[in-house]
């Protein structure tokens, strides 16, 4: 089993293990990056490399994803999901900001700057007024949530990197309060349990998402190990917030963020993404085109990538796995795909990258 021919300026990847099923699974992984202009036009330039591994903020048992692995399965939906930093004309003490994708997505948050626990005069502890500031990353450590040190039971499954879970008010006083709330359910003092409000991906660990893996008891043990629970649901992959997703990618729908990057407001179009992909086996050669599954958005940077991805399952295990050629197969790469021969590729083509 040989890496892929990249045919192609993106960069690609691979994947290669079992389905929920046992069955043999290879994926080919294709990412895009692209950059817009101020009247929404797109450009394709240089890609990002895959994201390999999990990135986190800090310690994974209490810090947020700054990226998730992108070597995984197809997902059921399309991931919107917004990376790096919010950043401001000028410097701000509250402002509400957030995206939208055609009339099927639109999410906002209200924004603060630099607030801190305080005692209230009716509640235990309210958050400060803010202080200016012109720039916040998207991290789930800036949304409420979070655990307390000496109970772990207190802890908000959702996002436990956050900041406003405790069992003892008074500890929080002095301790930096959420800035990134839904202008919808406001955090008003210490009392509150709203959703968390982040627009990054969702950590394997954390509710809902953990939920989605399935049961992992002495019955699976004794049945079905080391294949994933029959009541694995493959919405796992998906690690954008729930309303965050799309049912599909539509080439042409258009995006518009506000007050993310100092220009207020800026759109683009999602732009066509189809990339061939050749899979051969032993038993036969495929034909199909990668499918976008995620959309990351760079605001501060001008610009955003597509991660596209097909699967092939080779019989009868993945030994059998020929080449996969990712962009458009040349006549000969054809020929020699179908007669089940190594195709050599030239030298002016990368592989894998």
């Amino acid at each position: 089993m040989g890496t892929a021919i990249n045919l192609t300026s993106y960069a690609v990847g691979e994947l290669a293990g079992k389905d929920a099923e046992g069955f043999p699974m290879f994926v080919a992984v294709v990412k895009g990056t692209f950059t817009w202009q101020a009247d929404g036009s797109v450009q394709a330039i240089a890609p990002c490399p895959i994201q390999e591994t999990d990135e986190w903020a800090g310690e994974p048992s209490v810090s947020g994803l700054l990226a998730a692995s992108e070597l995984t399965p197809p997902k059921p939906r399309v991931d919107v999901l917004l990376r790096g930093v919010l950043t401001a004309a000028a410097p701000f003490s509250e402002l509400d900001a957030g995206l939208r994708v055609g009339a099927r997505l639109q999410k906002v948050a209200r924004v603060f700057g630099a607030r801190y626990w305080l005692p209230g005069v009716v509640h235990d502890m309210v958050p400060s007024k803010p202080y200016p500031t012109q720039a916040l990353p998207f991290a789930w450590e800036l949304a409420f949530g979070g655990s307390d040190a000496q109970d772990t039971r207190a802890t908000e499954p959702r996002n436990p990197a956050g900041s406003g879970v405790t069992k003892r008010p008074a500890e929080l006083q002095g301790k930096q309060a959420p800035s990134f709330e839904d202008p919808a359910n406001l955090i008003k003092s210490s009392n509150d349990r709203p959703a968390p409000r982040g627009f990054g991906p969702i950590a394997a660990h954390w509710q809902p998402r953990c939920l989605r893996a399935g049961t992992y008891d002495e019955a699976w043990q004794a049945t079905r190990a080391p294949l994933l629970p029959k009541d694995f649901d493959a919405a796992y992959w998906n690690v954008a917030p729930e309303d965050q997703r799309l049912p599909d990618y539509q080439p042409g729908e258009e995006v518009r963020l506000f007050n993310l990057s100092p220009r207020g407001v800026d759109f683009f179009r999602l732009p066509e993404f189809e990339v061939p992909v050749t899979f051969s086996s032993r038993e036969k050669m495929s034909e199909t085109f990668a499918q976008v599954d995620t959309i990351i958005i760079e605001p501060a940077g001008q610009q955003f990538s597509l991660v596209a991805r097909a699967v092939f399952s080779p019989r009868p295990n993945l030994l059998a796995m020929g080449q996969v050629v990712v962009g458009t197969p040349t006549p000969a790469c054809l020929r020699a795909l179908g007669a089940g021969k190594i195709y050599r590729v030239p030298h002016r083509f990368r592989s894998v990258g």
